[in-house]
């Protein structure tokens, strides 16, 4: 009877134990699993859009299709002529680059101490509607962003705009040197700081316009 007791009481024990190591298994497999999900929540949320996030570059030069002639028919006063200046942007990375826009950040005129307040105008996509203000731009492909327009027959420059009614801002520089800051955003990469020079001669077919420098900003 003494040995029957023994041997259940071992037998509990033994059950017991296997019960342990099986609530331990089980322990250690959930804490797997959840370490796992997280992996794959950052591979996918965060690694892989790293990896193969969308790159762009900028270009400008004193030619076409970045220096573009135009002709304007106003009514009432003939044929207007003049020039766009417009720089190029294109994504070289493995992605597309969502909801791409340019706006202006600052403006410094580098000639006089009269300010010029054109911060957050945003500037136009070249021969795209009005309303596209924002776009993508795929991997490999390439669009234009007019900066500024001339006429031939006046001495201001003008920036083009979305708008059609008086926004604050009218867009307009005067003759003399600036420095344009320009913000390039979207929502999938950093943002990039372009630094134009514009030399308004004073004179509508004689603009100098230089694209100085592009600055990623890793930290926004």
């Amino acid at each position: 009877m003494k040995k029957n007791k023994i041997n259940q009481e071992n037998i509990i024990e033994v059950i017991m134990n296997e019960s342990s190591v099986f609530e331990l298994k089980v322990e250690w497999w959930a804490f797997f699993i959840s370490i796992l999900a997280l992996f794959f929540t950052l591979l996918k949320d965060y690694i892989i859009p790293f990896l193969i996030r969308p790159k762009m570059v900028f270009y400008y030069d004193n030619r076409p299709p970045y220096k573009r002639d135009f002709i304007q028919y106003n009514l009432g006063s003939g044929y207007c002529y003049g020039d766009f200046f417009r720089i190029e942007v294109k994504n070289i990375g493995s992605s597309t680059a969502k909801n791409c826009r340019c706006q202006i950040y600052d403006v410094l005129n580098l000639t006089s101490s009269q300010q010029v307040d054109l911060a957050g105008y945003t500037l136009k996509w070249a021969s795209r509607p009005d309303f596209s203000e924002r776009l993508e731009i795929h991997n490999s492909e390439r669009e234009f962003i007019d900066i500024v327009f001339t006429k031939y027959n006046g001495d201001e420059v003008y920036l083009p705009t979305y708008h059609k009614i008086a926004v604050g801002m009218n867009g307009v520089l005067k003759k003399g040197k600036y420095q344009v800051i320009l913000l390039f955003t979207g929502d999938n990469f950093s943002p990039y700081e372009i630094t134009i020079i514009i030399n308004n001669l004073g004179i509508g077919n004689q603009l100098g316009l230089h694209l100085d420098k592009v600055v990623k900003l890793e930290k926004y």
